[in-house]
């Protein structure tokens, strides 16, 4: 994992997140991860402008910003998934359209 690790980090820092880290999830139960032994986490880092401009709630800027970082990280979810399957591992993005949600609440 160090080597897929090391090209995950410097390609998705390079396609525009800030920060991306890895957790070992085996003392997670299974059916809570999927079955999955890694994750990944990505950040954004949104304009400080944008969020300085917050006055007295959410802005059109920050909308524009916050719809912008939310489709970045989107794309670069699927881009570590894209790479982590090429590698032969399983793998399964947490994009905003694949998140299912609960109606009833």
């Amino acid at each position: 994992m160090n080597c897929l690790s090391t090209e995950l980090r410097k390609c998705l820092i390079g396609k525009g997140a800030s920060i991306v880290g890895f957790a070992d999830l085996k003392d997670i139960p299974e059916d809570q991860r999927e079955s999955y032994r890694y994750g990944i986490s990505i950040a954004v880092a949104m304009n400080p402008h944008v969020i300085a401009g917050i006055e007295n709630g959410p802005t059109k800027d920050y909308y524009a910003e916050y719809t912008r970082v939310n489709e970045l990280l989107d794309n670069l979810d699927e881009y570590a998934a894209k790479i982590i399957r090429q590698r032969g591992f399983k793998a399964l993005p947490k994009v905003k359209r694949s998140i299912q949600t609960d109606k009833t609440t």
